[in-house]
Protein backbone atom coordinates (compact mmCIF):
# COMPACT_ATOMS: atom_id res chain seq x y z
CA UNK A 1 0.00 0.00 0.00
CA UNK A 2 1.38 3.37 -1.01
CA UNK A 3 1.32 6.51 2.03
CA UNK A 4 1.10 10.00 1.37
CA UNK A 5 1.84 11.72 4.62
CA UNK A 6 2.21 15.59 5.38
CA UNK A 7 2.77 17.69 8.34
CA UNK A 8 1.04 20.42 9.85
CA UNK A 9 1.73 23.05 13.04
CA UNK A 10 -1.98 24.04 13.81
CA UNK A 11 -2.80 26.62 16.75
CA UNK A 12 -6.06 26.25 18.12
CA UNK A 13 -6.31 29.98 18.33
CA UNK A 14 -5.93 30.24 14.36
CA UNK A 15 -8.46 27.25 13.23
CA UNK A 16 -11.09 28.69 15.76
CA UNK A 17 -10.43 32.24 14.25
CA UNK A 18 -10.11 31.89 10.97
CA UNK A 19 -12.47 28.98 9.84
CA UNK A 20 -9.77 27.25 8.19
CA UNK A 21 -10.28 23.79 7.43
CA UNK A 22 -8.07 20.22 8.69
CA UNK A 23 -5.58 20.86 5.79
CA UNK A 24 -4.46 24.41 7.49
CA UNK A 25 -0.65 24.38 7.21
CA UNK A 26 -0.12 21.69 5.29
CA UNK A 27 3.27 20.49 3.71
CA UNK A 28 4.00 18.59 0.82
CA UNK A 29 2.65 15.36 0.77
CA UNK A 30 5.60 12.74 0.86
CA UNK A 31 5.15 8.98 -0.62
CA UNK A 32 5.62 6.08 1.25
CA UNK A 33 6.26 2.51 -0.03
CA UNK A 34 5.16 -0.56 1.55
CA UNK A 35 7.73 -1.74 4.73
CA UNK A 36 9.25 1.75 4.14
CA UNK A 37 10.11 4.16 7.32
CA UNK A 38 10.83 7.90 6.23
CA UNK A 39 12.06 10.24 8.74
CA UNK A 40 10.47 13.61 8.87
CA UNK A 41 9.84 16.86 11.92
CA UNK A 42 7.66 19.54 12.00
CA UNK A 43 9.21 22.34 12.58
CA UNK A 44 12.81 24.08 12.23
CA UNK A 45 14.58 24.73 15.83
CA UNK A 46 14.74 28.59 16.35
CA UNK A 47 15.52 30.37 19.53
CA UNK A 48 13.51 29.85 22.28
CA UNK A 49 13.22 33.60 22.54
CA UNK A 50 11.71 33.57 19.35
CA UNK A 51 8.74 31.08 20.12
CA UNK A 52 4.73 31.71 20.37
CA UNK A 53 5.13 30.18 23.88
CA UNK A 54 1.28 31.14 25.03
CA UNK A 55 0.21 29.33 22.18
CA UNK A 56 -0.63 25.30 22.20
CA UNK A 57 0.93 23.92 18.64
CA UNK A 58 -0.78 21.15 17.12
CA UNK A 59 1.38 18.41 15.59
CA UNK A 60 -0.90 16.20 13.30
CA UNK A 61 -0.39 14.24 10.69
CA UNK A 62 -2.97 13.82 7.32
CA UNK A 63 -2.74 10.30 5.33
CA UNK A 64 -4.12 9.30 1.91
CA UNK A 65 -3.85 5.36 0.90
CA UNK A 66 -4.37 5.19 -2.06
CA UNK A 67 -7.90 4.02 -3.64
CA UNK A 68 -9.05 5.50 -0.78
CA UNK A 69 -10.10 9.18 0.42
CA UNK A 70 -7.98 11.14 2.88
CA UNK A 71 -8.42 10.47 6.21
CA UNK A 72 -8.63 12.62 8.90
CA UNK A 73 -6.07 14.50 10.70
CA UNK A 74 -4.37 12.36 13.57
CA UNK A 75 -2.70 14.34 16.39
CA UNK A 76 1.01 12.41 17.37
CA UNK A 77 1.35 14.62 20.37
CA UNK A 78 0.46 11.35 22.88
CA UNK A 79 1.74 7.99 22.49
CA UNK A 80 -1.15 5.31 21.81
CA UNK A 81 -2.97 3.39 19.20
CA UNK A 82 -5.61 5.40 16.91
CA UNK A 83 -7.77 4.95 14.04
CA UNK A 84 -9.22 6.81 11.44
CA UNK A 85 -11.89 5.63 9.00
CA UNK A 86 -11.24 6.14 4.88
CA UNK A 87 -13.54 5.78 2.52
CA UNK A 88 -13.07 4.30 -0.85
CA UNK A 89 -11.76 7.23 -3.50
CA UNK A 90 -14.82 7.20 -5.47
CA UNK A 91 -13.12 9.94 -8.15
CA UNK A 92 -10.26 6.92 -8.99
CA UNK A 93 -11.01 5.05 -12.17
CA UNK A 94 -8.49 3.20 -11.29
CA UNK A 95 -8.97 -0.81 -12.06
CA UNK A 96 -5.71 -1.67 -9.68
CA UNK A 97 -6.03 -1.77 -5.68
CA UNK A 98 -3.02 -2.60 -3.35
CA UNK A 99 1.17 -2.35 -4.53
CA UNK A 100 3.25 -4.04 -7.03
CA UNK A 101 6.16 -3.39 -4.78
CA UNK A 102 4.43 -6.15 -1.61
CA UNK A 103 2.83 -8.29 -4.65
CA UNK A 104 -0.64 -7.21 -3.37
CA UNK A 105 -1.84 -5.50 -6.18
CA UNK A 106 -5.02 -6.97 -7.53
CA UNK A 107 -7.90 -6.04 -10.17
CA UNK A 108 -10.70 -4.79 -9.00
CA UNK A 109 -13.93 -3.42 -10.80
CA UNK A 110 -14.01 0.42 -9.97
CA UNK A 111 -17.81 -0.13 -9.61
CA UNK A 112 -17.70 -3.02 -7.08
CA UNK A 113 -14.59 -1.35 -5.45
CA UNK A 114 -16.01 2.51 -5.17
CA UNK A 115 -19.05 0.57 -3.19
CA UNK A 116 -17.46 -0.68 -0.64
CA UNK A 117 -17.38 0.62 3.28
CA UNK A 118 -14.94 2.95 4.66
CA UNK A 119 -12.15 0.96 6.10
CA UNK A 120 -10.16 1.46 9.18
CA UNK A 121 -6.41 2.84 9.19
CA UNK A 122 -4.36 2.58 12.62
CA UNK A 123 -2.21 4.86 13.42
CA UNK A 124 0.26 3.19 16.65
CA UNK A 125 2.41 5.64 17.82
CA UNK A 126 4.92 4.73 20.21
CA UNK A 127 8.20 6.01 21.54
CA UNK A 128 11.79 4.85 20.52
CA UNK A 129 14.59 6.14 23.45
CA UNK A 130 13.48 9.77 24.99
CA UNK A 131 12.98 12.29 22.47
CA UNK A 132 12.21 9.94 18.89
CA UNK A 133 8.72 8.98 18.04
CA UNK A 134 7.58 6.14 15.49
CA UNK A 135 4.55 6.15 13.50
CA UNK A 136 3.18 2.97 12.12
CA UNK A 137 0.46 2.96 9.71
CA UNK A 138 -1.32 0.01 9.18
CA UNK A 139 -4.72 -1.60 8.71
CA UNK A 140 -6.97 -2.98 11.82
CA UNK A 141 -6.02 -6.64 11.37
CA UNK A 142 -3.16 -7.89 12.60
CA UNK A 143 -1.31 -11.66 12.45
CA UNK A 144 1.18 -12.72 14.93
CA UNK A 145 3.44 -15.62 14.18
CA UNK A 146 4.14 -17.12 17.51
CA UNK A 147 5.68 -20.88 16.02
CA UNK A 148 9.11 -21.85 15.64
CA UNK A 149 9.18 -21.61 12.02
CA UNK A 150 7.85 -18.66 8.98
CA UNK A 151 4.30 -18.97 8.13
CA UNK A 152 3.10 -17.68 5.01
CA UNK A 153 -0.51 -15.83 4.79
CA UNK A 154 -2.92 -16.39 1.78
CA UNK A 155 -5.73 -14.62 1.34
CA UNK A 156 -8.03 -15.08 -1.48
CA UNK A 157 -12.16 -13.61 -2.19
CA UNK A 158 -15.42 -15.75 -2.69
CA UNK A 159 -15.78 -14.01 -5.75
CA UNK A 160 -12.65 -14.85 -7.44
CA UNK A 161 -11.01 -17.86 -5.34
CA UNK A 162 -8.65 -18.50 -8.39
CA UNK A 163 -6.52 -15.18 -7.88
CA UNK A 164 -5.14 -15.55 -4.00
CA UNK A 165 -2.89 -13.46 -3.16
CA UNK A 166 0.27 -15.25 -0.92
CA UNK A 167 1.36 -12.11 1.79
CA UNK A 168 5.64 -11.93 2.64
CA UNK A 169 6.39 -14.42 4.94
CA UNK A 170 6.37 -14.05 8.66
CA UNK A 171 9.06 -14.53 10.47
CA UNK A 172 8.83 -16.33 14.37
CA UNK A 173 7.62 -13.85 16.94
CA UNK A 174 6.85 -11.22 13.99
CA UNK A 175 3.64 -9.64 13.41
CA UNK A 176 2.31 -8.95 9.81
CA UNK A 177 -0.56 -6.30 8.98
CA UNK A 178 -2.89 -7.35 6.23
CA UNK A 179 -3.27 -4.96 3.82
CA UNK A 180 -6.42 -2.77 3.64
CA UNK A 181 -8.13 -3.96 0.69
CA UNK A 182 -7.70 -7.40 2.14
CA UNK A 183 -9.22 -7.45 5.28
CA UNK A 184 -12.65 -8.74 4.35
CA UNK A 185 -10.77 -11.71 2.25
CA UNK A 186 -10.76 -15.48 3.59
CA UNK A 187 -7.54 -16.10 5.34
CA UNK A 188 -5.21 -19.47 5.13
CA UNK A 189 -1.89 -19.94 6.37
CA UNK A 190 0.84 -22.58 5.99
CA UNK A 191 4.75 -23.03 7.35
CA UNK A 192 7.04 -21.93 4.37
CA UNK A 193 9.15 -24.61 2.66
CA UNK A 194 8.04 -27.98 4.53
CA UNK A 195 5.68 -29.12 1.47
CA UNK A 196 2.75 -28.44 2.57
CA UNK A 197 -0.64 -27.02 1.43
CA UNK A 198 -2.32 -24.57 3.01
CA UNK A 199 -4.66 -25.33 5.93
CA UNK A 200 -7.80 -26.29 4.03
CA UNK A 201 -10.66 -24.47 6.48
CA UNK A 202 -10.22 -20.76 6.15
CA UNK A 203 -9.92 -18.12 9.22
CA UNK A 204 -12.41 -16.06 9.84
CA UNK A 205 -12.56 -12.74 12.51
CA UNK A 206 -16.04 -11.68 11.78
CA UNK A 207 -17.60 -13.96 14.46
CA UNK A 208 -15.51 -12.24 17.36
CA UNK A 209 -17.53 -9.81 18.04
CA UNK A 210 -16.93 -7.94 21.58
CA UNK A 211 -13.91 -6.20 22.48
CA UNK A 212 -11.52 -8.40 24.52
CA UNK A 213 -13.64 -11.71 22.95
CA UNK A 214 -11.30 -14.65 22.72
CA UNK A 215 -12.16 -17.03 20.08
CA UNK A 216 -9.37 -20.46 19.42
CA UNK A 217 -9.84 -23.33 17.00
CA UNK A 218 -7.23 -25.35 15.10
CA UNK A 219 -6.13 -26.01 11.75
CA UNK A 220 -3.88 -28.80 10.21
CA UNK A 221 -1.50 -28.42 6.55
CA UNK A 222 -1.47 -31.50 4.89
CA UNK A 223 1.59 -32.88 2.88
CA UNK A 224 2.28 -32.38 -0.36
CA UNK A 225 4.08 -35.64 -0.70
CA UNK A 226 2.84 -38.40 -2.20
CA UNK A 227 4.67 -41.36 -0.57
CA UNK A 228 2.44 -42.41 2.33
CA UNK A 229 5.87 -43.09 4.84
CA UNK A 230 7.02 -39.39 4.01
CA UNK A 231 3.86 -37.55 5.08
CA UNK A 232 3.81 -35.87 8.14
CA UNK A 233 0.83 -33.10 9.00
CA UNK A 234 1.35 -29.64 10.73
CA UNK A 235 -0.66 -28.75 12.72
CA UNK A 236 -1.34 -25.22 14.74
CA UNK A 237 -3.86 -23.35 16.69
CA UNK A 238 -5.20 -20.23 15.76
CA UNK A 239 -6.34 -17.49 18.36
CA UNK A 240 -8.60 -14.56 17.68
CA UNK A 241 -8.70 -11.59 19.70
CA UNK A 242 -11.08 -8.57 19.19
CA UNK A 243 -8.92 -5.76 20.52
CA UNK A 244 -10.49 -2.44 22.18
CA UNK A 245 -12.10 -0.92 19.18
CA UNK A 246 -15.46 0.57 19.34
CA UNK A 247 -18.48 -1.33 18.22
CA UNK A 248 -19.68 -1.54 14.85
CA UNK A 249 -21.29 1.52 12.91
CA UNK A 250 -24.23 1.17 10.78
CA UNK A 251 -23.69 2.51 7.31
CA UNK A 252 -25.72 5.39 5.62
CA UNK A 253 -29.70 4.59 5.46
CA UNK A 254 -30.87 3.18 2.09
CA UNK A 255 -33.43 4.95 -0.13
CA UNK A 256 -35.68 2.28 -0.49
CA UNK A 257 -36.16 1.60 3.44
CA UNK A 258 -35.05 3.07 6.66
CA UNK A 259 -32.80 -0.18 7.70
CA UNK A 260 -29.70 0.32 8.46
CA UNK A 261 -26.57 -2.34 7.19
CA UNK A 262 -24.09 -2.91 9.52
CA UNK A 263 -20.42 -3.57 7.64
CA UNK A 264 -18.50 -5.06 10.23
CA UNK A 265 -14.79 -3.51 10.83
CA UNK A 266 -11.81 -5.46 11.38
CA UNK A 267 -10.08 -4.98 14.60
CA UNK A 268 -8.55 -7.75 15.69
CA UNK A 269 -5.32 -10.05 16.11
CA UNK A 270 -4.58 -13.79 15.10
CA UNK A 271 -2.14 -15.19 16.96
CA UNK A 272 -1.13 -18.37 15.08
CA UNK A 273 0.43 -20.90 17.96
CA UNK A 274 1.90 -24.50 18.51
CA UNK A 275 -0.55 -27.57 19.39
CA UNK A 276 1.88 -28.61 21.85
CA UNK A 277 5.34 -27.14 23.67
CA UNK A 278 7.37 -29.23 25.83
CA UNK A 279 9.33 -27.54 27.76
CA UNK A 280 12.84 -28.96 30.05
CA UNK A 281 13.31 -27.71 33.19
CA UNK A 282 15.51 -30.42 34.43
CA UNK A 283 19.41 -29.78 35.04
CA UNK A 284 19.97 -32.83 32.63
CA UNK A 285 19.30 -33.79 29.17
CA UNK A 286 15.40 -35.00 28.43
CA UNK A 287 14.59 -37.72 26.14
CA UNK A 288 10.91 -37.49 25.29
CA UNK A 289 8.47 -39.35 23.03
CA UNK A 290 5.03 -40.11 22.15
CA UNK A 291 3.92 -43.67 22.13
CA UNK A 292 2.45 -44.74 19.00
CA UNK A 293 3.63 -42.20 16.99
CA UNK A 294 7.28 -40.76 15.66
CA UNK A 295 7.28 -38.02 17.45
CA UNK A 296 10.58 -38.41 19.40
CA UNK A 297 13.90 -36.10 20.93
CA UNK A 298 15.84 -34.41 22.82
CA UNK A 299 15.89 -31.45 24.65
CA UNK A 300 18.84 -30.00 26.97
CA UNK A 301 18.11 -27.93 30.04
CA UNK A 302 15.64 -25.11 29.60
CA UNK A 303 14.95 -25.77 26.15
CA UNK A 304 11.62 -26.29 24.67
CA UNK A 305 10.55 -28.43 21.76
CA UNK A 306 7.47 -27.44 19.67
CA UNK A 307 6.01 -30.40 18.30
CA UNK A 308 3.98 -29.81 15.49
CA UNK A 309 2.91 -33.40 14.49
CA UNK A 310 1.27 -33.46 17.92
CA UNK A 311 -2.70 -34.05 17.80
CA UNK A 312 -4.66 -32.82 21.06
CA UNK A 313 -7.61 -34.23 19.79
CA UNK A 314 -6.95 -37.69 20.29
CA UNK A 315 -5.38 -39.70 23.63
CA UNK A 316 -1.54 -39.30 24.02
CA UNK A 317 0.66 -40.75 25.76
CA UNK A 318 3.53 -38.93 26.62
CA UNK A 319 6.97 -40.61 27.94
CA UNK A 320 10.32 -39.14 29.29
CA UNK A 321 13.50 -40.50 29.90
CA UNK A 322 17.07 -39.30 31.04
CA UNK A 323 20.29 -40.53 32.21
CA UNK A 324 20.50 -43.71 34.40
CA UNK A 325 16.23 -43.39 34.23
CA UNK A 326 15.96 -46.08 31.32
CA UNK A 327 12.04 -46.56 32.16
CA UNK A 328 9.17 -44.11 33.28
CA UNK A 329 5.56 -44.94 33.20
CA UNK A 330 4.08 -43.16 30.12
CA UNK A 331 1.53 -40.02 31.23
CA UNK A 332 -1.55 -40.51 29.46
CA UNK A 333 -3.23 -36.67 27.94
CA UNK A 334 -7.25 -36.77 27.03
CA UNK A 335 -8.57 -34.38 24.92
CA UNK A 336 -9.52 -31.61 26.36
CA UNK A 337 -6.87 -31.05 29.17
CA UNK A 338 -7.26 -28.20 31.22
CA UNK A 339 -4.34 -26.92 33.42
CA UNK A 340 -3.50 -29.08 35.71
CA UNK A 341 -0.34 -30.43 37.82
CA UNK A 342 0.43 -34.86 38.13
CA UNK A 343 3.81 -36.62 38.77
CA UNK A 344 5.27 -38.97 36.44
CA UNK A 345 7.03 -41.64 37.71
CA UNK A 346 10.15 -42.98 36.18
CA UNK A 347 12.52 -45.89 37.27
CA UNK A 348 16.66 -45.90 37.44
CA UNK A 349 18.59 -49.34 36.49
CA UNK A 350 18.32 -50.16 40.06
CA UNK A 351 14.53 -49.79 39.83
CA UNK A 352 14.20 -46.84 42.20
CA UNK A 353 11.72 -44.20 41.56
CA UNK A 354 11.92 -40.92 40.89
CA UNK A 355 8.65 -39.13 40.32
CA UNK A 356 8.73 -35.46 38.31
CA UNK A 357 6.56 -32.96 38.14
CA UNK A 358 4.14 -32.31 35.03
CA UNK A 359 2.76 -28.89 34.52
CA UNK A 360 0.54 -28.71 31.69
CA UNK A 361 -0.66 -25.46 30.67
CA UNK A 362 -4.27 -24.89 28.05
CA UNK A 363 -2.99 -21.67 26.49
CA UNK A 364 -5.83 -21.99 23.98
CA UNK A 365 -8.60 -24.70 22.64
CA UNK A 366 -5.92 -27.38 21.52
CA UNK A 367 -2.72 -25.61 22.30
CA UNK A 368 -1.11 -27.15 25.37
CA UNK A 369 2.34 -26.53 27.37
CA UNK A 370 4.00 -28.92 29.36
CA UNK A 371 6.81 -27.78 31.73
CA UNK A 372 8.64 -30.80 33.25
CA UNK A 373 10.61 -30.08 36.36
CA UNK A 374 11.69 -32.15 39.77
CA UNK A 375 10.67 -31.57 43.09
CA UNK A 376 14.03 -31.13 44.50
CA UNK A 377 17.48 -30.20 43.37
CA UNK A 378 20.25 -30.94 45.66
CA UNK A 379 23.30 -29.21 44.89
CA UNK A 380 26.64 -30.36 46.45
CA UNK A 381 29.26 -27.68 47.31
CA UNK A 382 31.12 -29.72 50.14
CA UNK A 383 33.71 -31.33 48.32
CA UNK A 384 32.31 -34.34 49.39
CA UNK A 385 30.64 -37.10 48.33
CA UNK A 386 27.28 -37.12 49.98
CA UNK A 387 24.52 -40.05 49.93
CA UNK A 388 20.70 -38.58 50.16
CA UNK A 389 18.14 -40.87 50.97
CA UNK A 390 14.41 -40.15 52.71
CA UNK A 391 14.19 -40.24 56.88
CA UNK A 392 13.44 -43.57 58.16
CA UNK A 393 13.75 -44.84 54.46
CA UNK A 394 15.75 -48.35 53.64
CA UNK A 395 16.97 -47.32 50.14
CA UNK A 396 18.82 -44.53 48.93
CA UNK A 397 17.50 -41.99 46.88
CA UNK A 398 17.44 -42.89 43.12
CA UNK A 399 19.84 -41.76 40.77
CA UNK A 400 23.05 -42.44 43.55
CA UNK A 401 25.68 -45.13 42.53
CA UNK A 402 28.87 -46.77 43.54
CA UNK A 403 30.99 -43.48 41.81
CA UNK A 404 28.82 -41.07 44.41
CA UNK A 405 30.66 -43.05 47.42
CA UNK A 406 33.67 -42.04 46.16
CA UNK A 407 33.31 -38.79 44.85
CA UNK A 408 30.64 -35.61 44.78
CA UNK A 409 28.52 -35.35 42.26
CA UNK A 410 29.09 -31.89 39.79
CA UNK A 411 25.36 -32.09 38.47
CA UNK A 412 22.23 -31.60 40.81
CA UNK A 413 20.69 -34.80 42.05
CA UNK A 414 17.12 -34.91 41.28
CA UNK A 415 15.03 -35.98 44.65
CA UNK A 416 11.35 -36.32 45.64
CA UNK A 417 10.30 -38.39 48.57
CA UNK A 418 8.95 -41.54 47.64
CA UNK A 419 7.24 -43.07 49.96
CA UNK A 420 4.06 -41.19 51.42
CA UNK A 421 3.84 -43.83 55.06
CA UNK A 422 7.66 -41.84 56.07
CA UNK A 423 8.16 -38.25 57.22
CA UNK A 424 8.78 -35.61 54.41
CA UNK A 425 12.11 -35.38 55.11
CA UNK A 426 15.38 -35.65 54.50
CA UNK A 427 18.88 -37.48 55.65
CA UNK A 428 22.31 -37.30 54.31
CA UNK A 429 26.10 -39.65 54.90
CA UNK A 430 29.26 -38.75 53.61
CA UNK A 431 30.41 -41.45 51.00
CA UNK A 432 32.28 -44.42 51.86
CA UNK A 433 34.89 -43.89 49.81
CA UNK A 434 36.41 -41.13 52.03
CA UNK A 435 37.14 -43.29 55.02
CA UNK A 436 37.11 -46.23 54.04
CA UNK A 437 38.24 -47.86 57.16
CA UNK A 438 34.99 -45.83 58.82
CA UNK A 439 31.43 -46.61 59.29
CA UNK A 440 29.55 -43.21 57.88
CA UNK A 441 26.09 -42.85 59.90
CA UNK A 442 23.31 -40.72 58.39
CA UNK A 443 22.09 -37.27 60.12
CA UNK A 444 19.28 -35.93 61.96
CA UNK A 445 16.58 -35.37 59.47
CA UNK A 446 15.78 -31.83 57.91
CA UNK A 447 13.19 -30.23 55.72
CA UNK A 448 13.84 -29.40 52.08
CA UNK A 449 10.68 -26.90 51.96
CA UNK A 450 12.52 -23.70 52.90
CA UNK A 451 14.66 -21.78 55.29
CA UNK A 452 18.25 -22.76 56.05
CA UNK A 453 20.22 -25.24 58.70
CA UNK A 454 23.73 -26.90 59.74
CA UNK A 455 23.74 -31.14 60.24
CA UNK A 456 26.38 -33.04 61.85
CA UNK A 457 27.46 -35.69 60.04
CA UNK A 458 29.18 -38.22 61.89
CA UNK A 459 32.06 -41.39 60.95
CA UNK A 460 33.04 -43.91 63.57
CA UNK A 461 36.39 -45.46 63.33
CA UNK A 462 37.46 -48.86 64.63
CA UNK A 463 39.28 -49.10 67.51
CA UNK A 464 39.57 -46.50 70.02
CA UNK A 465 40.34 -43.49 67.40
CA UNK A 466 37.91 -40.47 68.05
CA UNK A 467 34.77 -40.03 65.26
CA UNK A 468 35.04 -37.60 62.72
CA UNK A 469 32.33 -34.98 62.27
CA UNK A 470 31.62 -33.15 59.50
CA UNK A 471 29.15 -29.99 59.99
CA UNK A 472 27.34 -29.71 56.62
CA UNK A 473 25.21 -25.95 55.50
CA UNK A 474 22.12 -26.67 54.32
CA UNK A 475 20.33 -23.55 51.89
CA UNK A 476 16.79 -24.14 50.66
CA UNK A 477 15.32 -21.46 48.13
CA UNK A 478 12.14 -21.81 46.24
CA UNK A 479 12.16 -21.04 42.24
CA UNK A 480 10.63 -18.50 40.51
CA UNK A 481 8.65 -18.21 37.47
CA UNK A 482 8.80 -21.60 35.38
CA UNK A 483 10.67 -23.12 38.43
CA UNK A 484 8.11 -22.87 40.60
CA UNK A 485 7.44 -25.82 41.25
CA UNK A 486 11.10 -26.56 42.29
CA UNK A 487 13.34 -26.21 45.55
CA UNK A 488 17.01 -25.52 44.89
CA UNK A 489 18.71 -27.15 48.24
CA UNK A 490 22.27 -25.96 48.30
CA UNK A 491 24.66 -27.98 50.48
CA UNK A 492 28.29 -26.08 51.72
CA UNK A 493 30.74 -26.20 54.35
CA UNK A 494 30.63 -23.86 57.48
CA UNK A 495 33.77 -22.39 56.43
CA UNK A 496 35.60 -20.92 53.23
CA UNK A 497 39.30 -20.05 54.05
CA UNK A 498 40.68 -18.00 51.19
CA UNK A 499 44.29 -17.10 51.34
CA UNK A 500 45.35 -13.84 49.57
CA UNK A 501 48.50 -13.69 51.32
CA UNK A 502 52.07 -14.44 49.68
CA UNK A 503 53.19 -16.96 51.54
CA UNK A 504 52.19 -20.75 51.36
CA UNK A 505 49.74 -21.85 54.35
CA UNK A 506 49.01 -24.90 56.57
CA UNK A 507 45.66 -24.88 58.39
CA UNK A 508 44.60 -27.90 61.22
CA UNK A 509 41.65 -27.43 64.09
CA UNK A 510 43.70 -25.91 67.27
CA UNK A 511 42.68 -29.12 69.13
CA UNK A 512 44.96 -31.48 66.56
CA UNK A 513 47.81 -28.77 66.26
CA UNK A 514 48.51 -26.95 70.07
CA UNK A 515 52.09 -26.62 69.99
CA UNK A 516 52.77 -28.06 66.80
CA UNK A 517 55.92 -25.58 64.86
CA UNK A 518 56.45 -25.65 61.17
CA UNK A 519 59.33 -24.55 59.27
CA UNK A 520 60.22 -22.58 63.25
CA UNK A 521 57.34 -20.77 63.25
CA UNK A 522 54.29 -21.51 65.38
CA UNK A 523 50.50 -21.03 63.37
CA UNK A 524 48.37 -19.08 65.53
CA UNK A 525 45.39 -17.43 63.24
CA UNK A 526 42.48 -18.08 65.61
CA UNK A 527 38.69 -17.74 64.70
CA UNK A 528 35.93 -17.12 67.21
CA UNK A 529 33.06 -19.13 67.31
CA UNK A 530 30.09 -18.68 69.54
CA UNK A 531 32.55 -17.65 72.57
CA UNK A 532 33.73 -21.57 73.52
CA UNK A 533 36.12 -22.87 70.76
CA UNK A 534 38.25 -21.23 68.57
CA UNK A 535 40.19 -22.74 65.45
CA UNK A 536 43.85 -22.13 64.99
CA UNK A 537 44.29 -22.25 60.74
CA UNK A 538 46.96 -22.48 58.24
CA UNK A 539 47.18 -22.06 55.04
CA UNK A 540 48.40 -23.02 51.92
CA UNK A 541 49.09 -20.39 49.07
CA UNK A 542 46.49 -20.69 46.63
CA UNK A 543 42.90 -19.61 45.65
CA UNK A 544 40.86 -21.52 48.16
CA UNK A 545 40.38 -24.23 51.22
CA UNK A 546 37.06 -25.93 52.66
CA UNK A 547 36.88 -26.49 55.90
CA UNK A 548 34.16 -28.59 57.92
CA UNK A 549 35.53 -28.35 61.37
CA UNK A 550 32.92 -28.63 64.36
Amino acid sequence: VALSHSSSVDSISDIQSSGTDDTHNVSQWREVLPGEEIPFEFEAREKLRHRHTHELKLHQLLVRVCGWEQVKPVSVDKVGVFFRYAAPDKNNSSNTVGSPISRTNIIHPHVYFSALPPVRVVFAITMEGSARKVITVRSALMVKNCLDVQMEVRLDSPSAPDKPVVLPPILPGQSLAVPLHLTSWRLQSRPKGMGLFFCKVPIHWTNVERPGEVSSSKRECQSADFDDSLKRNFRFCVVIKKENFPEQQPAKRQVSGSTQQIYRQPGHTMYLLPTMVLSNLLPCDLNFYIKGTSIKGLLKPGKEAVLHSADTSQNMELGVMLESFPMCKELLIPPGTQNYVVRMRLYDTNNRLLCLTIRIILRAQGALKILVSSPYWLINKTGLPLIFRQDNSKTDAAGQFEEHELARSLSPLLFCYTDKEQPAMCTMRIGKGIHSDGVPGWCQGFSLDGGSGVRALKVIQHGNKPGLIYNIGISVRKGKGNYRDTHIVTFAPRYLLDNHSTHKLAFAQREFARGKVRNGLEVNLVVERNHEKSCSFSFIKGPKAISHFP
